[in-house]
């Protein structure tokens, strides 16, 4: 398995935190608590000299969704174990307080800021409508349709997170912040303490990065490999080969797949035609029903095969729950909550047209629960 040993040194970068005994640890520690301690000191969390959290539950929940996704699901911040999970698990409190501020809108809460928005007719009925029914729902449900900005920012990144390619999510997540913050920028007031917590929770990130997600996706094949048996040098080079290929979610077409197969296998000896495409077909079936890391697409280019999914995700079950199960409660709360609701974007007394809004929302909120439970229907075991 010496293949093995090369192909897990050349694969991934190993940046990032990885002990107590790293002095990055505690730098990344200190500047984590300043920042926390900057942005409690902000106008915003300030009431009469003490601090007030002035934001409904959904606010923080989109907080945890946004920073689990990312440290635990497909980690970017090294492995969630040991000291990292430490420093992850304490990351999250400025962040939480950054996203507040941030969704924050001249110092006033959510609730101010959605009673005193300036409305259309449908939504001032639908507002009042929903203030009526705030007795008989709990009032983490009522944050959803209470506060419209943070609600519409939170579908946008379940969206967003729907993603598969973990650079051009975390790229359309930071571009989401970067629009709240340039809000923030032409509202103007008191920003210094936001700006200065910003910047020590920046840098504190910019110490715990690492790509431990390439490092995860490698470390699922190898353990479905042993998994599989005794396997032959050659095959093992063809997997090993077409694994890095798909690392970043790509396809793989049948010729493609051939030539990788011909190269491996034809190092040492010469094979006819046909017994390359025999060779292929066997390797390929070991791949896909053996060691469960591809499947079989096809469509009107050709057969193509693509990674496994679940490879590319963290393999500890409860950390990969806490970054998953918030996302399905929300979207199936707010998919309940929108059925259920007296005012619709159709009225239902059109025919066909007054259901296709509930159509719609509710397929939407199952294709997003059904993206995020993905992770929790691992093989790794």
């Amino acid at each position: 398995m010496n293949l093995l040993k090369c192909f897990v040194e050349d694969a991934p970068d190993v940046r990032g935190i990885h002990s107590f005994r790293d002095w990055r640890f505690y730098l990344a520690a200190l500047l984590l608590l300043g920042s926390t301690l900057c942005l409690m000191r902000d106008p915003y969390f300030i009431v009469d000299g003490d601090f007030v959290y002035r934001q409904g539950a959904v606010v923080m929940l989109l907080a945890l969704v946004i920073y689990s996704a990312f440290a635990w699901e497909t980690p970017i911040f090294g492995k969630p174990a040991g000291a990292n999970l430490l420093l992850q698990t304490f990351a999250l409190a400025p962040l939480a307080l950054l996203i507040v501020r941030l969704c924050a809108a001249d110092g006033g809460s959510s609730r101010e800021l959605t009673r005193d928005m300036p409305l259309d007719p449908f939504l001032r009925v639908l507002s009042k409508a929903m203030y009526a029914m705030y007795d008989f729902i709990p009032s983490w449900l009522t944050d959803l349709f209470r506060n419209w900005h943070v609600t519409l920012l939170f579908l946008l990144v379940l969206g967003v997170l729907c993603l598969r390619r973990v650079v051009i999510r975390t790229a359309a997540i930071v571009l989401l912040l970067l629009v709240l913050f340039i809000c923030q920028i032409n509202r103007g007031g008191g920003m210094w303490w936001m700006l200065a917590g910003m910047a020590l929770l920046i840098a504190a990130l910019s110490f715990m990065f690492c790509r431990y997600d390439r490092i995860s996706y490698y470390e699922n094949i190898l353990a479905r490999i042993r998994r599989g048996g005794e396997i032959g040098q050659e095959e093992l080079r063809v997997i090993l080969t077409v694994m890095a290929q798909l690392e970043y979610g790509e396809r793989l077409s049948n010729d493609r797949f051939r030539q990788i197969v011909k190269d491996c296998y034809a190092a040492d000896r010469r094979y006819a035609d046909d017994e390359i495409d025999l060779i292929s077909g066997e390797v390929a079936k070991r791949m896909i029903m053996t060691h469960a890391l591809v499947t079989l697409r096809n469509d009107a280019s050709g057969v193509f095969i693509s990674p496994d999914p679940l490879l590319f995700f963290y393999g500890d079950n409860l950390l990969t729950a806490v970054a998953t199960l918030p996302r399905i409660v929300f979207v199936g709360a707010f998919a309940l909550l929108w059925v259920i609701m007296p005012f619709d974007l159709f009225p239902d007394a059109i025919p066909f047209v007054g259901a296709l809004d509930d159509i719609a929302v509710t397929g939407l909120s199952l294709v997003v629960a059904q993206h995020a439970a993905l992770p929790l229907r691992r093989k790794d075991g």
